[in-house]
């Protein structure tokens, strides 16, 4: 019952209310730091950003973000969600989350409205076994992210700001070029959390309203 709960298609209701979940990792896929997303109904958005790894903590204090644990900071999200009688919206299943049966995944009706709206798009595999995502689907929807906040660089951006860290070099020492790195890692987890929800607002109105058979065209890759 679990699986087809979190499975099935979103709807306007939950997405308009949703809280938006975004962590991000490092190229070993270490958690460093995890976004939560959340909208008023005047429109007015908040967006909380907490580190979870202990090696950023200089990075957190300029940035003045909390330091904390992923689990935690994870279930607070989700029993704060589940107070306001929000949904906890991730792009998918994450075998560190604990919270199996709590969150909703953004990605199946993603994948089922790519399929019906935009049957012509087919996704590579990266080179990590990954196909579907999240930022291969924001410019379906005309979601622009600005190229220095880029998925692709943001293993690059905390590997480098981890050997600094990790030698002892304080954030407020390092070079400006490379502080920089962390300001891109945070505008990266702003747009997965802003792209996410325009997303997830497309998705749930398209697939909530009834189509007849589309056309069927060859599928064009896209890396």
């Amino acid at each position: 019952m679990a699986k087809r709960n979190r499975n099935r298609n979103l709807t306007p209701d939950v997405v308009a209310s949703a809280i938006y979940i975004d962590v991000v990792r490092d190229h070993e896929g270490e958690p460093v730091l995890v976004g939560v997303l959340s909208v008023a109904r005047n429109g007015s958005s908040t967006l909380r950003r907490t580190v979870v790894d202990p090696a950023f903590a200089s990075a957190a204090r300029a940035s003045e973000l909390p330091v904390g644990e992923l689990a935690p900071v994870l279930r607070r999200a989700v029993d704060r969600a589940a107070a306001q009688g929000r949904t906890a919206i991730v792009w998918c299943p994450d075998k560190d989350d604990g919270l199996v049966g709590r969150l909703r995944y953004a990605r199946p009706s993603a994948k089922r409205w790519r399929a019906g709206s935009h049957p012509d798009v087919a996704f590579d595999r990266d080179g990590n076994g990954k196909r579907n995502r999240l930022d291969r689907y924001l410019p379906l929807i005309g979601y622009e992210v600005p190229a220095r906040f880029a998925a692709a660089k943001v293993g690059d951006h905390l590997r480098v700001l981890r050997t600094q860290l990790e030698r002892g070099v304080a954030f407020e020492d390092l070079r400006p070029t490379t502080k920089r790195r962390w300001e891109d890692v945070l505008g990266h987890n702003e747009h997965d959390c802003r792209g996410m929800r325009a997303l997830c607002e497309t998705v749930a109105a398209e697939l909530d309203v009834p189509s007849g058979k589309k056309r069927r065209k060859g599928k064009r890759k896209v890396a």
